[in-house]
């Protein structure tokens, strides 16, 4: 009896770990991946340029990207922070700045009230947005990317980020492990032409495989300014020859009434906003992705990668790490006047964790 006793132990030893989901999040713990730091626009409010003019990304520290807030070869895109705003940007953001701060707290290419200029605003834990394609000269709707840095693409945008790079923490430490991304979040100002483009709002992870070095982004959606169904509220795979993407609403179950495959809505979370603005409150939004989901993720991605041609990805999600974090609004414009879209809101106290029991 001795004997069979050793013998199980030791075969249990080498049986898988088993995953068990988190089902109540009430009694779940948090160990804290980036809390939200204090930080200021003086070196903190980085244009897409910068990098390539000598400014590097803070590595390990926050900080708030502004990209394609102009037409290419234009000097509103090349300065389109550079400026000081000073009228009250946060009627539209619901970032409120008193008129002594905004000095300090506010930029843009032009301080224009009248016409609600594009602005930008950081301070503290909170960062505040007003894109408006309405002011842009319009002439392509194409976006300028520096040689030799192709993954610039994508539309006008801004995004608080942060970067841990290669080494950031493991993502599933656990068997029942979660990456869990949240946000305070404000949306009281959207405008549209008769022919809208299409903005979108959302949190994302940059997963590194540690196998092929490939990265693979997870996008959980806060706003999408289509109508519901319409287009959005579903999930979705795409690449841009160099990363693969995943999105996902924040909703329990997508437009086409599957349960959602990529992510969990946590039951203190607001659900996925469409259409119009949710006017002057706040909504705290926190998403989840469980174990199954990265399987499901994996295994989908690598079907999309093998019908590209492209290297396949590790399925095993004890192989992946968290490269980097984000929160981000961005708008698809064509440069059609008649697809113009204005964009104003904010987000405060940006954060991630690692969910588990």
């Amino acid at each position: 009896m001795k004997f069979l006793r050793t013998t199980c132990v030791s075969l249990l030893a080498f049986l898988p770990q088993l995953a068990f989901p988190i089902d109540n999040y009430a009694s779940a713990k948090f160990t804290t991946l980036s809390a939200a730091p204090c930080i200021g626009p003086s070196r903190n409010m980085i244009k897409q340029f910068d990098q390539f003019d000598g400014v590097s990304y803070p590595d390990g520290k926050r900080f708030y990207t502004i990209r394609h807030i102009g037409e290419p070869g234009t000097v509103a895109l090349h300065n389109e922070i550079a400026n000081v705003v000073t009228w009250d940007v946060g009627q539209l953001t619901g970032l409120s700045i008193n008129s002594y701060l905004r000095r300090y707290f506010q930029r843009g290419y032009q301080n224009n009230a009248q016409v609600g200029t594009p602005a930008f605003q950081l301070m503290c834990t909170a960062a505040g947005f007003l894109i408006n394609t309405f002011q842009f000269d319009h002439q392509s709707g194409r976006v300028e990317c520096p040689p030799g840095f192709p993954e610039c693409s994508g539309g006008p945008h801004a995004a608080l980020y942060e970067e841990f790079g290669e080494d950031g923490p493991l993502i599933f430490r656990t068997p029942n492990s979660e990456l869990t991304l949240q946000v305070y979040a404000k949306l009281p100002f959207v405008h549209w032409s008769e022919n809208p483009a299409v903005a979108q709002q959302y949190m994302f992870a940059y997963l590194i495989d540690q196998t092929t070095g490939s990265l693979l982004a997870w996008l959980a959606s806060i706003y999408d300014s289509r109508p519901f169904g319409d287009g959005n509220g579903n999930a979705l795979i795409a690449d841009d020859g160099i990363t693969s993407f995943v999105s996902a609403p924040i909703l329990k179950n997508l437009a086409n009434g599957r349960p959602n495959p990529y992510v969990t809505k946590s039951p203190y979370s607001a659900g996925m906003a469409n259409r119009y603005s949710w006017g002057p409150e706040e909504r705290f939004y926190r998403a989840h992705l469980k174990r199954e989901q990265m399987n499901n993720m994996l295994q989908d991605v690598n079907i999309s990668r093998l019908r590209r041609g492209q290297t396949l990805v590790s399925e095993n999600p004890d192989d992946w790490r968290l490269y980097s974090i984000g929160v981000s609004t961005e708008i698809a414009w064509n440069g059609d006047p008649s697809s113009n879209i204005a964009v104003g809101g904010s987000w405060r106290y940006f954060e991630a964790f690692e969910a588990h029991e």
